[in-house]
């Protein structure tokens, strides 16, 4: 856990609004970073795209647009052989195909709006496509040049898609919407596929988080229902759909499949371990007796354990999360109301204190950017298939 280096990356100002609520519990470093096993890609929204090597030294850095939302930024960047890929739907309703090393644009793609996804990379035959989620419709994209290859009837909400698709044998999964959907499509047509390549499409699905492929099932968590999912990946039948107990309230993370297990993180509720497969199994919940932070990021096995992301970051074995069936440590509603009084006393004090430090006519900056790394040898970075089956 010892952390070997740390880059502040100075904010483009002005940057999205914290306005309180659901829409301020996440910062200005959501997306994830990526790895060639020789440099680090990191994605700030706004502020722009980043390389470093993996001792921290900055290579170069690209703006790809100016745009900020109240939500934030949260899209990945993907690699795709020469080529860094980066959703910057927010910023300037653009797909970038960037030269990784050396950050000049290769291609672009407009019109990419109401995106919050990463796109998947998909094995269609014997060349690859970019595949992504967008408001009603699903793009296929040549990942070389930029060019559109394919469209399909898509996720039925026309604001906006945040859930990622999830690919296997060259058919793609996607689930989202506010009205909830799940569908398959197989990739590698042209033009209008909706008749000729859309396998299925149900009324399931979830707003926020994504989904997992395995073993012929899809498998995700509602993201404010408390439900689990599984449904058939050939034919889109549901399989089970049951109710987590206890209630986790808001999920956001998306699943993680490792070990035969499914792992979702609820935001204040600790870790649901589920049975990967078709027979529903809560296996476990788990919390941290000592940590009652939020946490809306989905955890990475590596080496036998997971880490997970939350305010301190935390390094499991595999053998603890599985323990015990019942949970370590669960909070009742009253319990939990008055942590939060407190915790919002403890912040109305510290702005008034801070408000009455600042000279008049002057606002707090926005925080930079953060980029910490923590051990995590080179030779353990996981090998992400070109198909593959799960997106975060």
């Amino acid at each position: 856990g010892k952390i070997l280096w740390r880059k502040d990356v100075p904010p483009r100002l002005p940057e999205s609004a914290y306005r309180g609520g659901n829409s301020s519990r996440h910062g200005y470093a959501s997306s994830t970073p990526t790895s060639d096993g020789e440099r680090l890609f990191v994605f700030f929204g706004k502020s722009g795209v980043f390389c470093f090597d993996l001792e921290g030294k900055q290579h170069w850095h690209k703006l790809v647009g100016d745009g900020t939302h109240g939500w934030g930024s949260a899209a990945s960047p993907v690699l795709y052989k020469d080529l860094l890929i980066v959703n910057a739907s927010v910023e300037s309703g653009t797909l970038y195909a960037l030269n990784k090393n050396t950050g000049e644009e290769v291609w672009k793609l407009a019109g990419i709006r109401g995106v919050w996804n990463t796109p998947v990379l998909v094995n269609a035959g014997d060349k690859q496509e970019l595949v992504l989620s967008l408001p009603q419709r699903m793009l296929g994209i040549d990942p070389e040049t930029g060019k559109q290859l394919w469209t399909c009837a898509g996720i039925r909400d026309s604001g906006y898609v945040c859930p990622s698709a999830v690919a296997h044998d060259g058919i793609v999964y996607a689930i989202g919407g506010r009205r909830n959907t799940a569908l398959a499509v197989r990739a590698g047509g042209r033009g209008d596929v909706t008749k000729t390549h859309l396998l299925w499409m149900v009324d399931k699905g979830s707003n926020v988080s994504s989904p997992v492929y395995y073993d012929g099932y899809l498998y995700w968590f509602h993201e404010s229902r408390g439900i689990a999912y599984c449904l058939d990946a050939k034919t889109g039948k549901t399989v089970y759909e049951e109710r987590l107990n206890p209630r986790p309230r808001l999920m956001y993370a998306s699943v993680l499949l490792a070990d035969g297990k499914l792992y979702c993180v609820s935001q204040d509720r600790g870790v649901y371990v589920l049975a990967a497969g078709p027979k529903f199994q809560l296996l476990s919940h788990n919390t941290f007796a000592d940590d009652s932070s939020r946490t809306n990021a989905c955890p990475i096995a590596s080496d036998g354990q997971l880490l997970l992301r939350s305010r301190p970051i935390h390094l499991l074995h595999r053998q603890e999360v599985m323990v015990s069936r019942k949970p370590v440590f669960s909070r009742d509603r009253h319990e939990m109301s008055a942590i939060r009084s407190q915790r919002l006393q403890r912040h109305e004090g510290r702005f008034l204190r801070a408000k009455e430090a600042l000279p008049i006519n002057v606002s707090p900056a926005k925080p930079a950017p953060s980029l910490a790394i923590a051990p995590f040898p080179a030779a353990s970075l996981p090998n992400k298939p070109a198909d593959a089956d799960r997106r975060a």
